[in-house]
C-alpha cells in the first residue's frame, strides 16, 4: 500500500521550518504552496505533497508526532491511481503551541489485492477504521 499525503504547516515564527523535522525533498517532497497562501496575516505557511510507501509513510507520522483524526474529511482533489477529482483522505494533526500541522492522507491500496475493478464506499470505510485505529 501507498500514501498519497498533502501536508501543511502553519506558525507565526520565521525560522520554524528551519529546525523543525518537516519533510525532505530528497525522499520525494514536492513544495506546492509557501507564505503567499497563509491565511492570517503575521503567519507562515507551507504545503508539500508526496506519494510515500508504508515504511516512510509511518516514519512520517512518527517523527512529526501525527495523530489520525476519526473525523470524516471532504477528501483531497487527486490521487496517483485515483484519477483526477475527489479522493478521500483521513487528517492526521500534529500541534505544539509553535506550529500547527495537518496531514489529508489518502491511502492507495493494491486494486489486485481487492480482486475487481475500483474501491467501493464499504471499502474506503474499511481502510479508514484500520488507519485510524493505527495511528488515531
Amino acid at each position: 500500500m501507498q500514501f498519497a499525503v498533502i501536508f501543511s504547516a502553519d506558525t507565526q515564527q520565521d525560522d520554524v521550518f528551519e529546525w523543525l523535522n518537516f519533510v525532505h525533498p530528497e525522499d520525494g517532497w514536492l513544495q506546492t504552496e509557501g507564505d503567499e497562501a497563509a491565511e492570517d496575516e503575521g503567519w507562515f505557511h507551507r504545503k508539500w505533497f508526496a506519494v510515500l510507501t508504508k515504511e516512510q509513510f509511518e516514519t512520517f507520522v512518527l517523527d512529526n508526532v501525527l495523530i489520525a483524526s476519526p473525523i470524516p474529511t471532504m477528501g483531497s482533489i487527486g490521487a496517483p491511481g485515483l484519477g483526477l477529482g475527489w479522493s478521500p483522505a483521513i487528517c492526521f494533526e500534529s500541534w505544539d503551541g509553535n506550529v500547527t500541522c495537518r496531514a489529508y492522507v489518502t491511502p492507495i491500496p493494491e486494486p489486485v489485492r481487492y480482486g475487481k475493478e475500483g474501491f467501493s464506499q464499504r471499502d474506503w470505510d474499511r481502510v479508514r477504521k484500520t488507519v485510524v485505529e493505527i495511528w488515531g
